[in-house]
């Protein structure tokens, strides 16, 4: 109906007789039409020509509602555009989204900037150009039963041999790639000591290489050691467990650890997500009410999926690409597919069954139910945004997610509504009930209504029985027979309580974990939760570990390096030392070099006793250098003495020793010499000690800088690289190479020691990300609370919402503190290893991380479609408890049935054999039954009803029409549950 303007036609209402002006409201009230023009209740309304349309309530849109429907318009008349553009979209990213898979990694350790790693990782850079991409792989040969000779017999010398093989084929086809390949056999001829690729036992035998595996390189590298996997499968499918010296053969290293999680995770997820996705289905099945409307949840999320992984291979270009961040983004896809089909669908339903035609129901489906959506992926984007203040790998997890939530949307709202419009037959078809009970009501009253001809609309009084009419269904569910008791005094102030009793033990365990004095979370840290439970390159790993000795077991040694030349970004970071870089976990880069400088300065004077200058390059075939690095190998071993990661001489390598000192346990130093010796001598080259010497000369240029001014030290710790243990080694090493810089040595002057190794990257990682995560939990607490006390204009419902989001999320931790560190579980009898602990890790650090922002958005989302409801009630003239009660009763098997939804989607996770992801899989379930069953059902409701005026102000409420309402269904003074009569 149009709105015409025009003098000389207003109505007023002693212009008009009574029983003509109670017959128009009628009509009014039958057409759902109403316009209202301010104070003056002056109105005009004719009829529309052809196309033009009303907003379902009745109410003339204002200038805002008048720009979303003409929006929805827009997407309605562009409806075969739209789905072909889509579908062209989705099939040009889908090889895209192929290589996005690609070039996917595990959680990658890359040492944060301004940290003690990242400045110890450019120095050794800089004199060892290679070594951050220089991998190390082994593949063990072990002897089913007992072999009384060993394994070495011939034909494991073959099989050995075809492992070799296949290794140098790839060296030749990558030059430069394989840096090291040694096995059993190489070590065979004229050497010193006993040889490193045989166990402990003599029952199991080594062959290992070391290779460059840079990130371009990093599929090319997989698919070798894929292929290298069929060979290990061929070669054990050859043996005959009855035949004596039958041998098991398993590969392990770090790309085959990184290639068996990605390939578990593919294999595991579909699955799983198979396995667990009918529930989902039959929830949303049951409130869609139609298997044709099913489909249309169903059909969007392909091409959400290869949108969302297209874009995100130019997000890789850039920076790290999680497997764990596409894991995610395959959990949103489905949960926020079906809950927005839940939100959507179920609205179209209801227009159909008023007797709107397809356009106007999907013009309102997109103007009004895509309100709720965009709200929610706001709110959700802003949670996942405030990752991006976390370093490097979390702010492309943070990317994924948002990239996910962003296509969700834009699919909910463009491609759904055009393929309905174009396939209406999968929507419900239309009811004639309401269009038959307007045309019977014009029949009844002979009303004419022509244009131009102009009479008063309802009164307010019938426009809220028109809505109290619409509320009756309401009254009748159970959720606002829950919302009468709860918002009943003291009720609503008595059960918060009881709850928040109850859950204190919860948060009580979650601020063990929590330190307040640094602001920062404590939690575990081990490679075990980052490994599939069921991978035996893990299992192979550990088994090596524990049979060879640790100079050839150890997959991730640590380094240290010995020079006295910094890299030329030394005096830039040095002239910025203004306290820039540093962190709160105590260390400065600035800082860190200007002591380096301290101890070069002390090792001039001492020799020369002159003013500050840089020393000259040292170099390391000087005997002075020997003594040095031998005395710094010795400091070490006193030092970690009698501790758990003790440190004994087999836990080094290096040229400046060799061997242990039989009375003191230390390394036996060497002279430099006896090294330059075994190099330069022709005869022991050439016939006496050929295999040795090439060996000596293969292991001086792995540790020698091409310009001799640095040197590595390698150390082969047993424990855990980054177990509690390995990060106390990492400190205590740090400490004692640090004394032993600022020592100085006259001989050598500004002599540096720093150690490096992934356990300490890890370490930082750690640190410096505990630090900042609740930092950016409270930016993402106060923008969503900020976006939501715009979005409604009301000042202090932030406050009442910060109880109900932020509290329950210690119950969350607490809980999967009490499972997976206390082990509650597991002391109840339960046995399945996704609900146990994993050692005595704990929670590892990653899941506060992937979880915490998410967890306060997936909250307010719900609250804010709760209490939307409730305003939307409370500005059509119902008392503050009433609308609290309907609002909860009008969302309340909504939400149950998304939260449902949302909660066995990632159920998925729980079913994984990767222990970190069993623990996200918890976290996330219970955050959401907790936040769907008991914050939204009865806290949110119970505190919203203290002082609800509050929940308002300053906007403006309506007087309340009526307090008449029965408090719940089937109360006294309710004969039809709504109080409408239909006579009125």
């Amino acid at each position: 109906l149009k709105l015409l303007h025009k003098p000389g036609r207003w109505a007023t209402r002693s212009s008009v007789p009574e029983e003509q002006r109670s017959r128009r409201q009628r009509a009014l009230q039958v057409l759902a039409v109403s316009a209202e023009l301010g104070a003056a209740n002056f109105v005009t309304i004719t009829s529309s020509s052809e196309g033009s349309m009303t907003s379902s309530s009745g109410k003339h849109p204002d200038e805002e509602d008048a720009v979303v429907r003409g929006i929805a318009r827009g997407i309605y008349q562009m409806r075969f555009v739209i789905v072909i553009a889509w579908v062209i979209l989705a099939v040009a990213l889908a090889p895209c989204a192929w290589l996005t898979l690609l070039r996917s990694s595990p959680m990658t350790k890359t040492a944060p900037g301004g940290t003690e790693s990242s400045a110890a990782m450019e120095i050794f850079e800089s004199h060892f150009p290679s070594l951050a991409v220089l991998r190390r792989e082994m593949v063990v040969f072990k002897c089913k039963e007992h072999c009384p000779s060993g394994p070495g017999s011939v034909l494991t010398q073959g099989y050995v041999q075809q492992i070799v093989d296949l290794i140098e084929q790839y060296g030749s086809v990558n030059p430069g790639s394989i840096t090291q390949l040694y096995s059993y056999y190489s070590f065979t001829g004229n050497q010193f000591g006993s040889n490193p690729m045989l166990a402990k036992d003599g029952q199991s035998i080594l062959v290992q290489w070391v290779w460059r595996v840079p990130p371009e390189d990093k599929p090319k590298a997989e698919a070798f050691v894929n292929r290298l996997q069929q060979k290990i499968n061929e070669i054990n499918w050859m043996q005959d467990p009855n035949v004596p010296g039958a041998l098991d053969v398993s590969g392990t290293g770090f790309v085959f650890l990184d290639h068996a999680l990605k390939t578990t995770l593919i294999e595991e997820i579909p699955v799983h997500e198979i396995q667990t996705i009918w529930l989902p289905f039959l929830i949303l099945a049951c409130a869609l009410g139609s298997p044709r409307m099913l489909l249309l949840a169903l059909v969007p999320m392909p091409i959400e999926i290869l949108v969302s992984f297209g874009i995100m291979y130019f997000v890789s270009l850039k920076t790290t690409v999680l497997q764990y961040g596409l894991m995610m983004m395959l959990m949103l896809c489905t949960s926020l597919s079906f809950d927005y089909a839940l939100f959507t669908l179920t609205r179209y339903a209801e227009e159909r069954e008023a007797g709107e035609e397809v356009a106007d129901a999907i013009i309102t489906v997109i103007s009004q139910s895509g309100r709720v959506v965009v709200i929610s992926g706001c709110v959700l984007v802003i949670a996942w945004g405030a990752m991006l203040g976390l370093p490097s790998p979390f702010n492309g997890f943070a990317l994924a997610s948002g990239s996910m939530i962003i296509v969700c949307v834009l699919v909910q709202l463009t491609f759904v509504p055009s393929l309905l419009a174009i396939l209406p037959f999968l929507g419900p078809p239309k009811s004639e009930n309401g269009r038959r009970k307007v045309a019977d009501a014009m029949e009844n009253d002979s009303l004419m209504i022509k244009d131009e001809e102009c009479f008063l609309p309802a009164s307010p009084r019938s426009h809220f029985e028109e809505a109290r009419a619409k509320a009756a269904p309401h009254m009748k569910s159970i959720w606002f027979n829950l919302g009468g008791f709860i918002t009943m005094f003291p009720v609503n102030i008595i059960v918060p309580l009881l709850i928040y009793l109850a859950m204190a033990p919860l948060t009580m365990r979650m601020s063990k974990n929590f330190d307040l004095a640094h602001f920062k979370f404590k939690m575990g840290h081990s490679y075990q939760l980052t490994e599939p439970r069921t991978s035996h390159e893990w299992k192979t790993l550990l088994q090596i570990q524990n049979d060879f000795p640790s100079q050839s077991g150890t997959l991730m040694p640590m380094l240290i390096i010995a020079t006295n030349v910094l890299p030329d970004a030394s005096p830039r970071l040095l002239a910025d030392s203004n306290g820039a870089g540093s962190f709160e976990s105590g260390f400065n880069q600035s800082a860190f070099f200007q002591n380096v400088t301290d101890a070069v300065s002390r090792g001039v004077d001492h020799a020369s006793h002159q003013s500050l200058t840089t020393p000259p390059p040292l170099d390391v075939r000087d005997q002075a250098f020997f003594d040095a690095s031998c005395k710094m190998v010795n400091t070490l071993i006193r030092s970690t003495k009698g501790k758990s990661y003790e440190l004994t001489a087999d836990s080094f390598l290096s040229t400046t020793f060799h061997g242990q000192d039989a009375e003191t346990g230390e390394v036996t130093c060497l002279q430099y010499s006896q090294i330059h010796f075994v190099q330069s001598s022709y005869l022991l080259q050439k016939f006496l000690m050929s295999h040795v010497s090439k060996q000596l000369q293969s292991l001086w240029d792995q540790l020698v800088s091409q310009e001799n001014h640095a040197m590595l030290t390698f150390v082969f710790p047993s424990s855990d690289p980054f177990s509690p243990e390995a990060f106390e080694l990492a400190q205590m090493m740090r400490d004692v190479l640090q004394n032993e810089t600022q020592a100085g040595n006259a001989e050598l002057p500004g002599l540096t020691f720093l150690t490096f190794s992934p356990g300490s990257v890890m370490m930082d990682l750690i640190d410096v990300t505990s630090g900042l995560l609740p930092i950016c939990f409270a930016v993402c607490a106060v923008t969503c609370l900020l976006f939501v006390a715009c979005w409604f204009g009301a000042v202090f419902i932030p406050f009442k919402l910060l109880l109900t989001v932020v509290v329950p999320i210690t119950w969350t931790f607490g809980a999967g503190l009490y499972v997976y560190e206390d082990g509650l579980l597991q002391s109840w009898g339960v046995t399945y290893p996704g609900l146990i602990p994993t050692g005595d890790s704990g929670i590892d650090w990653t899941v506060p991380m992937f979880s915490l922002t998410f967890m306060m958005g997936l909250a307010l989302d719900y609250e804010i479609f709760l209490f939307e409801r409730i305003r939307e009630f409370r500005l059509e003239g119902f008392s503050d408890r009433e609308a609290i009660q309907l609002g909860l009763a009008a969302t309340g098997s909504v939400i149950s049935a998304a939260g449902l939804i949302m909660a066995l989607t990632f159920v998925a996770q729980l079913l994984g054999s990767v222990p970190v992801t069993n623990q996200l899989g918890f976290i996330l379930v219970f955050s959401i039954v907790v936040d769907t069953f008991i914050v939204r059902s009865i806290l949110v409701p119970a505190m919203l009803s203290i002082f609800p005026a509050s929940n308002y102000w300053p906007a403006k409420m309506p007087a309340v029409e009526s307090t008449e309402m029965p408090l719940w269904s089937g109360s006294e003074g309710d004969e039809d549950d709504s109080g409408y009569d239909e006579s009125d």
